[in-house]
């Protein structure tokens, strides 16, 4: 997968970015759907014609994704994960919140240089979830809430949890002896 830095705001797309009708095209590569900004000069026929109207968290965050220096691949993950709507996992779950996306780019900058991408998922309640795995007993997991970021590293018979704000668990994390931040995902 081509993990090279893409930054969003580089694309000249102008008042669009502030419509709703903003797109974005699927492109259909290695057996996989790949989720794209589409390039407001793109003729239909450059790319499958299929496409949908980008979801409101990435419009109202996509200045902070164009600097947080992310990889295609983990902007495939938030644009996949920023496609669900409310109910997408039975009555009561919720589609991806603005604020919580604002909260994993804030800690995403503060940690990129130390830190291997991490599995990113959605919870029911529409914060973002995030992973660092190295073994079965050794693992950090990370959710995004409105305003504190919940933690739980598990690191061989120790255990450090908490809540706190994105400073302070970026700060926490990456000076911990373990560097639970370097971990791959599963």
């Amino acid at each position: 997968m081509d993990t090279t830095d893409i930054s969003p705001i580089d694309w000249d797309i102008g008042d669009e970015i502030s419509s709703t009708k903003h797109r974005l095209s699927v492109i259909h590569a290695e057996g996989a759907a790949k989720h794209l900004p589409r390039h407001p000069d793109a003729a239909d026929d450059d790319l499958n014609p299929s496409t949908d109207t980008m979801p409101q968290p990435l419009l109202t965050n996509w200045g902070r994704l164009g600097r947080a220096s992310i990889s295609i691949a983990m902007y495939e993950s938030l644009v996949r994960i920023a496609m669900y709507t409310d109910g997408w996992h039975g009555p009561g779950s919720l589609g991806l919140r603005s604020s919580s996306l604002k909260r994993f780019i804030e800690f995403w900058s503060l940690v990129r240089n130390d830190a291997a991408e991490p599995e990113i998922s959605l919870s029911s309640d529409g914060s973002l979830h995030t992973e660092w795995y190295k073994s079965a007993r050794q693992r950090l997991d990370l959710r995004f809430a409105d305003q504190s970021v919940f933690f739980g590293l598990f690191s061989n018979n120790t255990i450090l949890e908490g809540a706190d704000s994105v400073d302070t668990v970026a700060q926490i994390l990456r000076l911990h002896r373990a560097a639970p931040l370097r971990w791959k995902a599963k």
